[in-house]
């Protein structure tokens, strides 16, 4: 089972649609490293959203606090299978929320 994930920049007109999507997850993480000279480098944080898809690729969205987000009613399906699957047993959704 895969969902449709749905994204554009603040200031656009179009929404791009990414279908067979399997996972999503924003990285805002600073990376650290040493270089080969000892120097102990931070850069910035990456802010970025990767997208997993279901024929094992990926897409990094930079700039993604910029973007913004729409999921449908198949991610909350989605979502509620996984949840079901780790539970091992049935979850009711609330449709009067």
């Amino acid at each position: 089972m895969t969902y449709t994930f749905k994204y554009k920049h603040h200031r656009a007109w179009r929404w791009r649609k990414l279908t067979g999507v399997v996972g999503h997850f924003y990285d805002n993480q600073s990376v650290e490293y040493v270089d080969e000279n000892d120097h102990r480098i931070t850069r910035q944080p990456q802010d970025r959203m990767i997208v997993y898809f279901a024929d094992g690729s990926l897409k990094a969205i930079r700039g993604w606090s910029e973007c913004e987000l729409e999921l449908g009613t198949d991610w909350v399906l989605f979502t509620k299978r996984e949840m079901e699957k780790k539970a091992g047993q049935p979850i009711q959704l609330n449709v009067n929320a």
